[in-house]
């Protein structure tokens, strides 16, 4: 989707999905152009750059977390994570690993 079009997708009300080849700082360099002051949510745990590249953005004092992986079953924390999401303001970012989530290797998919 290109900056344009993620822009246009914000402001008309509608989800918007954005799909970048590892690269943290280019998904940063798009929300803060297209989606500057909103809060930004970053799983429990993520790598730690992801939280050092968010607040180098600006996004610091805004970036929080979400629950995903439960260490006592070793997978997704599904009721948590969904909890998590559906309290989240409205034009929330959201940094979520779509498969095999860094560094837990645990994906959402079975639970869809």
């Amino acid at each position: 989707m290109s900056t344009a079009a993620a822009a246009a997708a914000g402001c008309d009300g509608r989800a918007c999905s954005i799909h970048i080849a590892p690269a943290c700082g280019a998904l940063v360099s798009l929300c803060r152009r297209t989606l500057p002051g909103r809060r930004v949510f970053c799983s429990d745990p993520t790598w730690e750059n992801h939280g050092k590249v968010l607040a180098d953005a600006g996004y610091g004092s805004a970036l929080e977390s979400y629950r995903y992986y439960d260490p006592k079953t070793c997978g997704l924390d599904f009721e948590g994570f969904t909890a998590d999401l559906k309290a989240m303001p409205e034009g929330s970012i959201v940094l979520l690993h779509a498969c095999a989530h860094n560094p837990t290797g645990e994906g959402a998919a079975a639970h869809a």
